[in-house]
């Protein structure tokens, strides 16, 4: 992790110490079932305050974010009596004493070790504060001018078991199970619907024919065969059916195939030395907001807030790459340093220069209040659309760079996720409708409350591959 997601890693959780709770061997963990933190520095002089599990997992999702519930923590709170300096010296003096090492100091105390991070803040209580702790979080025992000790301890390389997504993938399959159990059931009784209706009707033409044989040999004769020829087309025609989109699809995988080298001349991987691809334009440019340099090997953009009803918030630094060809996957790594809900980092088709979001597909990643960071497809398939014509989206449950994979197969286009570029976790599909021809990159959003503000985007290279067969 570079200095800059650093500093923006810990901006987001020096919001919410103020909030948070302190250290000690009786340390009260984030959530009921998740594994404690111990033997971390703690003023033991001060008094231990309780504070009840649910209100405490409460507190860390209030202030720090869901996501800082995903990692092996312990969130400590203490009372004291004593000066200030007295108890930042103790706590000081043991931290330097054990290992750690200051990372920053305004405007909370934060130390390191291995892969361990000490968040500490010390303040005085006032009547307010008081009151704000015991209404939200059912704190009774603080006392107006005394020190409050708040640590929170994680370590970010023990990532705990999701219990929201496993219970959502759970709901998942048993829903998926009851439709494919109910679409059984109505097959099953289609296919008794329609045996029954055959047999019915050769019952009725056997009948008829045993008639009909009685007055004239030749009618029961042609009647059969009738019957006979249509059942031999209705079967040669099934098959025929099935035999042409199986050939469609060996086309399609052949031709991709065939494409290969010509394929990996168009990839990138956006060095420095050989600048942008030569048939790579930016429109809207604005060459102070995007290079090269910052990361070497890869494509930074300084995103922004984006609007299509204001000229003056247009989408600018989109990179424009002409398609030449189709069936094949697109495939690039991205990440972002986002820090407002709704900043994205994505790529996708556009008929133009993506100055309107028509006829326009997207797939990338982007920060949601509640989940953290999440990837997510979009698509619109009209001149102009609000919300968009489907919208898919699943948490990110890794940290670091997101692969981003495109499947382009006709008028289907299948969308994946990856940590690293092999196992692909499938997003969804739509198919049936065209999209632009160009490819583009796009780094921007947020609000309008805060348009000025900037956040940095990275692209590591683009590659087009052959269709994968599933």
């Amino acid at each position: 992790m570079n200095r800059k997601s650093v500093f923006i890693l810990f901006s987001c959780i020096l919001i919410i110490v103020l909030m948070a709770q302190a250290c000690s061997p009786m340390a009260i963990p984030a959530t009921q079932v998740a594994p404690t933190l111990s033997g971390f520095p703690v003023h033991k002089k001060a008094t231990v305050i309780p504070i009840s599990p649910s209100d405490v997992e409460r507190l860390v999702v209030d202030n720090f974010g869901y996501e800082f519930t995903l990692y092996k923590n312990t969130l400590d709170l203490r009372m004291s009596d004593e000066e200030y300096a007295a108890i930042y010296s103790d706590l000081e003096e043991q931290l330097i004493d054990e290992g750690w090492r200051n990372e920053s100091s305004v405007p909370v105390e934060i130390w390191g070790k291995d892969t361990q991070l000490y968040f500490l803040s010390i303040e005085s209580l006032s009547s307010g504060k008081i009151d704000q702790y015991r209404r939200s979080y059912g704190i009774k025992e603080l006392e107006p001018g005394q020190i409050l000790i708040l640590t929170y301890v994680l370590d970010s390389n023990e990532i705990l078991p999701n219990p929201t997504e496993t219970a959502r993938a759970e709901e998942y399959n048993r829903e998926g199970t009851e439709v494919a159990v109910s679409e059984t059931n109505e097959a099953y009784q289609y296919m008794q619907q329609k045996t029954q209706e055959a047999y019915q009707y050769m019952q009725q033409a056997t009948n008829e024919a045993l008639e009909l044989q009685q007055q004239s040999t030749q009618m029961a004769e042609s009647a059969t065969q009738t019957a006979y020829t249509s059942t031999q087309q209705a079967i040669t025609q099934a098959t025929q059916t099935a035999l042409e989109e199986q050939r469609q699809q060996e086309a399609i995988q052949a031709t991709s195939m065939a494409l290969r080298p010509i394929l990996e001349e168009l990839s990138t991987q956006f060095e420095e030395s050989a600048g942008l691809p030569l048939n790579m334009r930016v429109e809207r440019a604005d060459p102070t907001r995007w290079d090269l340099t910052d990361k070497p090997g890869w494509l930074h953009i300084s995103g922004r807030y984006q609007d299509f009803d204001y000229e003056n918030y247009l989408p600018k630094n989109i990179f424009i790459y002409p398609l030449t060809h189709t069936n094949i996957s697109i495939i690039t790594r991205v990440d972002g340093d986002m820090y407002r809900e709704d900043q994205s980092v994505n790529m996708g088709l556009t008929p133009d220069s993506y100055e309107t979001n028509g006829y326009t597909i997207m797939l990338g990643i982007t920060l949601e209040s509640n989940s953290g960071r999440s990837v997510y497809a979009w698509a619109c398939f009209r001149d102009r659309c609000w919300s968009g014509d489907f919208y898919f989206s699943d948490q990110v449950r890794f940290s670091g760079p997101v692969y981003l994979r495109l499947d382009m197969a006709g008028l289907k286009y299948t969308f994946y996720y990856s940590e690293n570029g092999v196992d692909w976790i499938y997003l969804g599909k739509t198919e049936g409708y065209a999209a632009g021809d160009k490819l583009f990159l796009n780094a921007g959003g947020g609000s309008y409350s805060h348009r000025d503000d900037e956040f940095d985007a990275y692209y590591d290279f683009i590659r087009f591959e052959p269709l994968i067969t599933p």
